[in-house]
């Protein structure tokens, strides 16, 4: 199954990874200016229109679509 995790850098997205990685082919996706050798697609899921420019442009087409974002700066 193509599984497409989003946030996967946050705590949640890395366990859905370390769960699913064997079983499944996984892509990865976060912020485009967090940088990390694993991230594969960077998307960002607070611009509606580049979010689906993102979809649709896709060759991988994704299964399943994992949202594990989270807003980190809650104080």
């Amino acid at each position: 199954m193509n599984i497409l995790i989003i946030g996967f850098q946050g705590m949640l997205g890395a366990d859905l990874y370390n769960v699913l990685k064997n079983s499944n082919n996984i892509f990865l996706g976060d912020l485009p200016r967090k940088i990390s050798s694993d991230l594969e697609f960077g998307i960002d899921i607070t611009n509606k229109n580049k979010l689906s420019e993102f979809f649709k442009n896709q060759e991988q087409k994704f299964e399943l679509v994992i949202n594990a974002s989270a807003y980190t700066d809650v104080d």
